[in-house]
């Protein structure tokens, strides 16, 4: 009697786990990074691109590579991404141009939320220098754009000693609410220069700054990131005038 029950078990299992079975892996699985295919040629049409549907979290500009994290609903098939580029390059200062991220999900019918860091080398982009670029990555599922500002690189110092001050942002939000960092020195021609502390650890969170006070910190780029607001904050246009860029802190000394 027990050998048949196993033998009428084993069909049920083959037929749980078919083909066209929509399973839900575990949520907010992370992936370490994906393979990009980079596409480069000044005969590309970039606005023909199809893609899949994803988020865009965050792009974080190094020296040598972009890292760029993305979350997307899969989970039983391998994902593949595509960075696309016509070489074209607006002569604005800093100079600027547009890039199309897309995503083929292989017809991954599952549904885990998947959070993947999509790690991407200049070298493989042909033409393409960081150097002075505001890069505006476009999401080729949907209207959202990522403006990276590359001139945030030689603010991300190997140790904690980017000099800078807390001072109050009009309309300010961040890990310490309207007490953004503000740099003493200028960049190119902007006079005032803000990094929007839009995320850092809990132990950083739980700091007292005060504003006007002196401190020495280490960032990270986080573009495109959109800080959480809380149930009665609203969005205010009032913004402090300069550059702004927003970043990841990893230190305050």
């Amino acid at each position: 009697m027990r050998n048949l029950l196993i033998i009428l078990f084993m069909p049920l299992l083959l037929l749980a786990c078919g083909k066209d079975e929509i399973v839900e892996p575990l949520l907010n699985k992370p992936i370490d990074s994906s393979e990009v295919n980079v596409v480069s040629s000044p005969t590309l049409q970039i606005d023909e691109v199809f893609s899949d549907e994803f988020n865009i979290i965050s792009a974080t500009p190094y020296k040598d590579r972009f890292e760029i994290i993305v979350e997307y609903g899969g989970g039983c098939a391998d994902h593949e991404f595509e960075l696309t580029w016509d070489q074209a390059i607006a002569e604005s200062f800093p100079m600027q141009t547009w890039m199309i991220l897309s995503h083929n999900a292989n017809e991954d019918a599952c549904r885990a939320l998947l959070t993947d860091t999509l790690s991407i080398s200049y070298a493989s982009i042909d033409g393409f220098d960081i150097q002075d670029m505001i890069l505006h990555l476009e999401n080729g599922s949907s209207d959202q754009v990522v403006t990276i500002d590359s001139r945030i690189i030689q603010l991300m110092t190997e140790e904690c000693e980017l000099e800078v001050t807390f001072e109050k942002a009009i309309c300010g939000v961040g890990l310490w609410q309207g007490l953004w960092l503000k740099l003493p020195q200028n960049i190119g021609a902007w006079e005032h220069v803000w990094l929007q502390p839009v995320l850092g650890s809990e132990e950083l969170a739980q700091l007292n700054p005060v504003e006007g006070e002196s401190a020495r910190i280490k960032v990270r780029g986080k573009f495109g990131y959109q800080y959480p607001l809380g149930e009665n904050e609203a969005i205010c246009l009032a913004l402090p005038t300069g550059l702004i860029m927003p970043v990841e802190v990893l230190c305050v000394e």
